[in-house]
């Protein structure tokens, strides 16, 4: 199959991309048997393009796409790295499992980050120098050439931003005593060794086992761990710490409403106590239960006080008993003699006594009578009291 204009139009149909050229920003044109890399003038704007798995033995017909980010080459039947100035703003160039022999053409890629070789037939350190026209690389897959010797190392520590290396299966990994530590310790910059990451422990006891042997490594890593356990020390003390003082805080926070709520039932206890700080009561009360607390609220002496009715019964009583009295007397007189004269005496006296008494009663009975009478008539009791006096003189 030919890269003709007509065969991508049909394939941008195919999968849903712009039919303007110009518009596309990638373009899928892997595993179409494409022989030659050509008739892309029109897709000046590509920033991806994927060429794996069509046999294409050279790198060519890129020129005009500057603007590309991303190469992907691999699986194809290239042996030597070259047409590629043009692509001053590429990222990211794969060419795994090619036929490449020699690191070449890559002085223009000043933007590239990432160069993939992977399962080509690079031999030896020479055939790699080419890397160092592009410093700018920082990961780099060297993985399953044909690399025996151990010099590469002090090649790749020329490459001041490596990070990520992919070296494993080249006969330099046997070749190489104690192969990850010395690449870590010889590689400063980088972080990610085969498959593995680099942590900062490990390239401590890495630089010091380079500088020390087996002894230095042993006391770097007691050292970390010492370090360690300390680190979890602090803290669980630190957390220790904020669990007391949240434990504090709230032994305080209810402290304090403890004590407002007895200074509150307190003062609530004292108003109790003090009627003058209680606050008023309004009472509504029926005019029927008004006028029921009034009668009963009168004093019993105010009803004896009123005006009163003589009873005249009680009056004639004290007539019949004086009567019974100097009947006693004269029984008294006629068996003893000796008792006539006193008893005469006695009775004169008690009579007259009793007469006074009555009389005294009659008369306090008929004043009262007479001045109730007077509060009650008026002048009709005056002139009824002056005829009474007038026929006591007659009699």
């Amino acid at each position: 199959m030919e890269m003709t204009p007509a065969n991508l139009k049909k394939i941008c149909r195919d999968l849903d991309l712009y039919s303007t050229p110009s518009l596309n920003d990638k373009i899928y044109l892997h595993y179409k048997g494409f022989k030659k890399i050509e008739n892309l003038e029109p897709y000046a704007g590509l920033k991806v393009i994927y060429l794996e798995g069509n046999g294409l033995p050279r790198i060519e017909g890129l020129d005009t796409l500057v603007e590309l980010r991303c190469l992907y080459l691999q699986e194809n039947a290239i042996d030597v790295m070259e047409n590629l100035d043009a692509l001053v703003n590429l990222d990211t160039l794969n060419l795994n499992q090619n036929a490449i022999q020699s690191v070449t053409g890559l002085s223009k890629l000043s933007k590239l980050n990432t160069l993939l070789l992977k399962s080509n037939r690079i031999k030896n350190v020479e055939e790699m120098k080419g890397l160092l026209e592009c410093p700018s690389i920082s990961v780099l897959d060297l993985s399953d050439n044909q690399i025996g010797e151990a010099s590469v190392l002090e090649l790749l520590a020329q490459l001041p931003d490596l990070k990520v290396l992919y070296l494993q299966g080249n006969p330099v990994v046997k070749e190489i005593a104690n192969y990850r530590k010395t690449v870590i310790a010889t590689l400063k910059t980088l972080t990610y060794l085969d498959e593995r990451p680099v942590f900062p422990e490990e390239r401590l006891m890495a630089e010091a086992w380079i500088s020390g042997g087996a002894q230095a490594e042993r006391e770097e890593r007691d050292r970390q761990q010492k370090e360690r356990e300390d680190k979890d020390r602090r803290n669980h003390e630190a957390f220790r710490k904020l669990l007391d003082d949240a434990r504090k805080e709230k032994e305080e926070k209810e402290g304090k409403q403890e004590r407002a709520s007895s200074a509150f039932e307190e003062q609530k206890m004292k108003n109790q106590a003090d009627p003058a700080k209680q606050p008023a009561k309004i009472v509504e009360m029926d005019s029927d239960e008004e006028s029921d607390e009034d009668e009963n609220s009168k004093d019993p002496e105010d009803e004896d006080n009123g005006d009163e009715v003589p009873d005249l019964e009680s009056a004639s009583a004290v007539d019949e008993e004086g009567a019974k009295l100097l009947k006693s007397l004269r029984g008294l007189s006629v068996q003893d003699p000796s008792l006539s004269s006193r008893s005469a005496s006695s009775e004169s006296s008690s009579q007259s006594t009793f007469v006074t008494q009555s009389s005294n009663s009659a008369a306090a009975d008929l004043g009262d009578n007479a001045r109730v009478d007077a509060s009650d008539d008026g002048e009709a009791d005056v002139d009824a009291t002056l005829q009474e006096d007038q026929l006591n003189e007659l009699d």
